[in-house]
């Protein structure tokens, strides 16, 4: 693969993501702010606009990631089969 030149305009650090989470410049001490809620940003209007869809937080995620229990799953494979041969 090819290597992408890309610049960095400003390095940041946070402890977290999230609305009230202070962040910092690594080279200047001085740059600090805090972060506002994802829903009051323009990326956050841009997200909706385009239908993404976002997330409170990781473990929301991570919910939607989890397997069906083994039950829910054999009916539903069982519902499938039914649907493919027409019944």
């Amino acid at each position: 693969m090819g290597r992408i030149a890309l610049p960095v305009a400003h390095r940041l650090w946070t402890p977290a993501i999230s609305a009230g989470v202070r962040w910092q410049c690594y080279d200047d001490p001085t740059c600090t702010d805090v972060l506002p809620s994802p829903d009051q940003t323009t990326l956050g209007a841009a997200s909706v606009t385009a239908g993404w869809v976002t997330y409170d937080n990781r473990s929301e995620l991570a919910d939607l990631l989890t397997p069906d229990d083994e039950r829910a799953l054999a009916r539903r494979a069982t519902r499938s089969r039914e649907d493919a041969l027409g019944g």
